[in-house]
């Protein structure tokens, strides 16, 4: 069954219209020659028959004129019956046999009704049945006239048996070169409706390739000129297609990339109102998680503000621009309708620009300003009241004119080391400071500091505890700046620890196992008021300080533990903080060990 043509397919419809056109025409041959063979003999049939007929008329005429007894006439008759096969009789004008070729007991009965044609000289022609045989007849009855008068009219009977079966056989002949015809003519046209549909088959099967994007197929040129042409157009085609896409991949992909490098978050609706296309940077204005894409704006943008912005810029068909704050963020966005003149709003292309990091330097920019106004203004209200009160003789003896300028001396110093560590923050962040990195033992900086801050100790009577191993492996840093972490650690934990309190200063090797280690954390712990959870993720900020609780008598410029954390950081280190509100705080950093190189 599966050889057969489908009658949806070209092949099937070329087959069955073949098939429909072949049997039509052999149907009304058959008819046609049907129809002609039928009307030639029988024909033939009549105009012999008539030809005998004649010959009666001409004996009946003779006898007429008494040129021949009326017994001549019968024998005559029976005679011609015997030879021809025909039966034949004579009629008189009063409707009387008169001579016949065999017994007939009746008339003519069937044939009376056309008596009035033959008074008027017309031969009447008849294929009857007789009711004495079923076999059809042919009947031919010709008028007999003598001048005007009518004498009477004879009758010849010739059986069709013999001209049915010459013309059934004929047909027969016919009908078999018909099939033989037709099985011929079905595989002549089944061989061209192949050799048409073949070639249209191979374009359909390359076709449905290139749906599956599948462009280098190609199709042979076998068949008619025509279907050689197609095949060449069609190769032509599937390498500009193949052309087209490479250029529409690499255009794509030349979007992709420029979209997942922008920083900027870009997001493209179309006019339906899903969304079409975003980079990693558009994630933050997303709301539900998932994948946007395919998603309803106004369901996938997790601000009603921005979802408006769209609907403003595709149904006016102008640019909208505005700024937005989603979460902690702040943006600045652009919204472009995407259309031609002549062409209806295709869809819009909005651009978010990220300015949180922005107006939070523009705040730090702000603070930095009023912070160093502030610790410059404290400290030179206090040297110029001293200086005043000098130069205008308000010291009493000169001792308390020589505390006055004590006094300044220190507030001098204080300006002195703010500027120094605005200095050093500045270096570190425009990449001017340059570290000489060798081999240092922590337990040896550790004990110059303390040596430098003896008197700050002693003047609050703490008491400082080493938990620092000498045979601790020497770590791989710059000395002058490992001093200066270290020295703004312990003393920032001077300065908050409660008098005669004591001070914890830890160095050990990370992990577990030492074998294992890579690195050294050194931790150093006050007694002083604890921090906040917020109070930690600030403390390493520059000019934060923490509550009035927290802070020393002679105030800081909170510039210390930014320093220590950039620092740290240059090593290649990392800083942390550990405190409870209930008091204390740990502050430590992991520097990395010494490693000798090969």
């Amino acid at each position: 069954m599966s050889s057969l043509p489908n009658k949806r397919n070209l092949f099937g419809k070329l087959m069955g219209a073949h098939a429909i056109l072949i049997a039509v025409i052999f149907l009304t041959l058959v008819v046609a020659s049907s129809y002609l063979l039928e009307y030639y003999f029988h024909r033939a049939k009549q105009r012999e028959v008539i030809a005998n007929a004649d010959k009666i008329v001409l004996q009946f005429e003779s006898v007429a004129q008494g040129g021949l007894p009326v017994g001549a006439l019968t024998e005559t008759l029976r005679t011609f019956s015997e030879f021809t096969g025909m039966d034949a009789w004579m009629v008189d004008a009063q409707e009387n046999v008169l001579v016949t070729s065999t017994s007939l007991d009746s008339g003519v009965p069937w044939i009376l009704s056309d008596l009035a044609e033959l008074r008027e000289g017309k031969t009447v022609v008849r294929r009857e049945k007789m009711e004495t045989s079923p076999r059809p007849v042919l009947v031919v009855a010709l008028p007999i006239h003598e001048g005007d008068d009518y004498l009477g009219s004879v009758f010849v009977q010739a059986p069709l048996i013999g001209v049915n079966t010459t013309i059934r056989g004929v047909q027969r002949l016919l009908l078999i070169a018909g099939l033989i015809s037709i099985t011929l003519a079905i595989i002549v046209s089944y061989v061209i409706s192949r050799r048409i549909a073949s070639p249209l088959a191979r374009f359909t099967k390359a076709v449905g390739k290139m749906t599956q994007g599948d462009f280098d197929i190609r199709v042979d040129g076998e068949g008619p000129d025509e279907v050689v042409r197609l095949g060449e157009a069609f190769n032509h085609l599937g390498r500009e297609l193949r052309a087209t896409v490479d250029r529409l991949e690499q255009e794509s992909l030349r979007v992709a990339t420029v979209l997942a490098s922008m920083s900027d978050g870009v997001i493209v609706v179309n006019q339906e109102g899903y969304v079409e296309l975003l980079n990693d940077s558009a994630y933050p204005l997303l709301s539900g998680g998932g994948d946007a894409l395919g998603r309803p704006y106004r369901d996938a943008l997790a601000s009603e503000k921005v979802a408006t912005l769209f609907q403003e810029s595709l149904q006016g068909r102008r640019n909208v621009e505005s700024e937005v704050h989603i979460g902690t963020r702040d943006f600045t966005v652009k919204i472009s309708p995407v259309a031609g003149e002549r062409v209806p709003v295709w869809g819009a292309v909005g651009v978010f620009r990220d300015t949180s990091e922005q107006r939070a330097f523009e705040r730090m920019r702000r603070d930095f300003v009023a912070n160093v106004s502030h610790e410059l203004r404290t400290p030179l209200t206090s040297i110029r009241g001293f200086l005043e009160a000098v130069l205008d003789g308000v010291a009493q003896s000169p001792e308390e004119a020589q505390e006055y300028l004590r006094i300044a001396m220190g507030e001098t110093e204080r300006m002195r080391r703010l500027a120094l560590s605005l200095l050093d923050l500045s270096g570190i962040e425009q990449g001017r400071l340059h570290l000489e990195r060798r081999p240092v033992h922590i337990h040896r900086v550790v004990m110059t500091v303390l040596d430098k801050l003896t008197t700050q100790i002693n003047a609050k009577k703490l008491k400082v505890h080493l938990d620092i191993e000498e045979s601790l492996p020497t770590v791989f840093a710059d000395s002058d700046k490992l001093e200066q972490v270290i020295l703004n650690l312990i003393d920032n934990a001077v300065q908050f620890s409660q008098e005669g309190h004591e001070l914890w200063v830890k160095a050990h090797l990370r992990g577990e196992n030492a074998r294992m280690a890579s690195h050294v954390k050194i931790s150093v712990t006050d007694s002083g008021p604890g921090l906040t959870p917020e109070q930690q993720k600030q403390v390493w900020d520059r000019f934060y300080r923490a509550d009035k609780s927290r802070q020393s008598s002679t105030g800081g410029a909170g510039l210390g533990l930014a320093i220590v954390k950039e620092l740290v950081e240059a090593h290649d280190g990392e800083v942390g903080i550990k405190s409870g509100e209930s008091g204390g705080s740990t502050f430590y950093f992991r520097i990395p060990l010494y490693t000798p190189k090969d």
